[in-house]
């Protein structure tokens, strides 16, 4: 199919089903900026941020007045970063070689004052920085969990989170760790709690994605849905359909699927590009992602 370009003034849908259609899907970044991947749009959602190939430095574009802005260049800066929860400071993770070892550093940078400001150097095993439901941001580093930062989205009764390590799946509830794996011995990935904290969602490398309760019961299964995305109120799942030839991805759309499996609709429909890595906006109307050519675009949805 030709891609259908709409205008930012358009309000003609491009696809639609269930009771979400898309409105508007337009370009944020140009590739005469550069080549930029692995959108995620800040806590407030007036800017998004993205990395460059190989995860190297990161950059802010305000959605408001489009300028674009380089926060770092330092490398392998931009896998799986993350903000605190007011939004003011950014978690991230670096890598380096010594002797031909890899070590990772977290930094915590404060975008207010452009600080940056080491949380842990040179570690040998140190996990990327994640968000549990209260909002905070924690890390592993040694098989210690700890958190970076204390800013907390909402109070819980108790602190729930979920990880990989070595490829199994992990629930810690107040501190507390326990494998769960609900499919038994496998490769886990991209896990996330629902928004309630009462699920999981997951995939499980050739098995497809589950959503399961925090006992591992598998409640859903969604298929193939790779790097699953549940919606900020939890009634949608966000993921991608990819195909590769085993060395580089040859296809790709963006698509969400209910909570409960039933409903899918289809957001992006192309015969040229490679859309991937989509992410919600914080009040689920938007949705940024990046193509295989290093395009940002971001995506209006309308939920009748």
């Amino acid at each position: 199919m030709k891609r259908i370009f709409l205008l930012w003034f358009l309000t003609a849908a491009v696809l639609t089903a269930g009771n979400i259609r898309v409105l508007q899907d337009r370009k944020l970044t140009d590739l005469s900026q550069g080549k930029f991947f692995f959108p995620k749009f800040s806590p407030a959602g007036e800017a998004v941020f993205f990395t460059s190939e190989n995860y190297n430095g990161l950059w802010k574009l305000s959605l408001e007045s489009g300028s674009l802005e380089q926060i770092s260049s330092k490398p392998g800066i931009g896998y799986k970063f993350q903000f605190t929860a007011d939004g003011n400071k950014l978690i991230y993770r670096t890598t380096n070689f010594k002797n031909k070892r890899k070590f990772h550093s977290l930094f915590e940078y404060d975008l207010i004052n452009k600080k940056e400001n080491v949380l842990e150097e040179s570690v040998r095993n140190l996990s990327p920085p994640q968000i549990n439901m209260d909002g905070n941001v924690f890390y592993i580093a040694q098989g210690v969990m700890k958190t970076a930062s204390a800013k907390l989205l909402k109070t819980n009764n108790q602190s729930v989170s979920v990880f990989i390590e070595d490829r199994n799946l992990f629930l810690s509830i107040n501190g507390e760790r326990k494998k769960l794996n609900p499919l038994g011995k496998g490769i886990y990935l991209w896990p996330s709690l629902s928004p309630a904290g009462d699920k999981i969602l997951f995939t499980a490398g050739g098995k497809g994605t589950f959503i399961c309760d925090l006992n591992g019961n598998i409640l859903v299964e969604l298929g193939y849905a790779n790097y699953p995305k549940w919606s900020p109120d939890g009634k949608w799942i966000l993921f991608m359909k990819d195909k590769d030839d085993g060395y580089n991805y040859t296809a790709s759309d963006l698509y969400v699927k209910s909570e409960d499996g039933k409903t899918e609709v289809q957001l992006t429909d192309t015969a040229n590009e490679i859309e991937m890595y989509g992410e919600w906006s914080p009040d689920g109307t938007e949705i940024v992602y990046h193509t295989n050519n290093g395009e940002i675009r971001l995506i209006k949805l309308q939920y009748n």
